[in-house]
């Protein structure tokens, strides 16, 4: 957050990730700070995507994503923890679903797909190299 924040407060960051000829995440990151956790900040955050199709589809792809749109399901709340002597985010689970119909023209033909999709990021960072 831009400033310090007290057990219970809440932020949010809106962001859109370009995909290019494939098309574009609108995100959502709702986050709640909940206080200290052997000495890390732990905040919770909840991740919304809307994906929407291309609006144009250039040339050069063996298809096109002609419309449809995915959304993420009962957004699944994450855990941060950040660690403020560093000043770097120490670990990190989050977890979307996402689903939703799209129309894909491959060779002409206009194909309905039925899409779910489950993602798990997991970050952990050191001081140190993880290298051995």
């Amino acid at each position: 957050p831009e400033a310090p924040k007290k057990a219970g407060e809440t932020w949010k960051r809106e962001n859109t990730i370009n995909l290019g000829p494939i098309g574009t995440y609108n995100v959502t990151y709702n986050f709640k700070y909940i206080g200290v956790e052997k000495d890390m900040d732990k905040i919770e955050v909840d991740t919304t995507l809307v994906y929407t199709a291309p609006k144009v589809n250039p040339e050069g792809l063996l298809f096109k994503i002609k419309d449809g749109k995915l959304t993420s399901q009962n957004p699944t709340k994450g855990i941060i923890l950040f660690n403020p002597k560093t000043g770097l985010i120490d670990s990190a689970e989050i977890s979307i679903k996402i689903s939703g119909d799209l129309t894909v023209t491959i060779g002409g033909t206009d194909t309905k797909v039925e899409l779910s999709q489950e993602q798990k990021t997991s970050l952990q960072t050191s001081e140190t190299s993880f290298k051995k």
